[in-house]
């Protein structure tokens, strides 16, 4: 494996907006998504609760049918 040296590190804030492929952002208190499928919905889980730990962002999430739903609660 190469090791790449001088190669800029991008700003904290420009990293953490563009992890997620969710919209939880544009989520405002009340509404939720659906994530169809066992595997995308532990994924979802996942980016919620990481979006959670890096903003004042809150969110519940349940299982529904073959998927889950997020809610964004605060």
């Amino acid at each position: 494996m190469k090791i790449d040296n001088h190669v800029p590190i991008p700003p904290l804030g420009e990293v953490r907006d563009n992890r997620t492929k969710y919209p939880f952002r544009e989520m405002e208190v009340g509404d939720s998504i659906f994530v169809d499928g066992k595997e995308d919905g532990y994924r979802a889980k996942s980016a919620a609760v990481m979006m959670t730990k890096r903003s004042r962002l809150t969110f519940k999430v349940q299982r529904e049918n073959n998927g889950v739903r997020i809610w964004r609660i605060a």
